[in-house]
């Protein structure tokens, strides 16, 4: 039991479940890959509501596997994943997609953000990637989530083309435009 409040003002008494050990916290059934590979072929079947390019696998390979960005890139992935599902059928966002475009895509501490002016002019050809379902086309993709671990990025098509209700990550691995 815990006592939530004060000693001097209790507001009273929860139960919670805990885990006594470090051996009880990594036995519990959470999904932890050991791989770049893992973790693609994990968030591909976890998360349908993405497209996700199969050229990051080549971007990844070159850097050792980092399980604290692992978890960074699947918190990420989970936003990208939650505003599919709060997405309408007529390509609109649901009041609980609006409400996480904005926490999470607005003001100086965003995980999301869309490249300079700057970088987008400098690095038009590094910021444009295959199209993951069209073979032949392209697509500029300046937007991308922040992992500062190891400074890694997560680029994909923002915003989505009318009708399209999936978005497409087109990138992962460290970060494009270096000034």
């Amino acid at each position: 039991m815990i006592d939530h409040g004060l000693p001097e003002e209790p507001i009273g008494r929860v139960a919670l479940d805990n885990f006594w050990g470090l051996d009880a916290v990594q036995s519990a059934d959470v999904f932890h890959p050991s791989s770049w590979p893992e973790m693609l072929a994990f968030a591909r079947t976890s998360m349908p509501e993405l497209v996700i390019a199969s050229a990051i696998e080549s971007h990844l390979k070159r850097r050792p596997f980092h399980s604290a960005v692992c978890r960074r890139i699947f918190e990420l992935l989970g936003v990208l994943r939650e505003i599919v599902l709060e997405t309408r059928d007529d390509s609109s966002l649901t009041p609980a997609g609006v409400a996480l475009v904005q926490k999470h895509f607005v003001g100086d501490k965003a995980w999301f953000t869309d490249e300079s002016d700057r970088n987008k002019a400098r690095y038009r050809d590094d910021l444009t990637f295959a199209d993951p379902e069209n073979t032949g086309r392209s697509i500029f993709c300046p937007f991308h989530g922040k992992i500062k671990i190891e400074q890694f990025r997560i680029h994909f098509e923002w915003p989505r083309p009318l009708g399209q209700k999936q978005v497409k990550v087109v990138y992962i691995g460290p970060k494009i435009t270096r000034d």
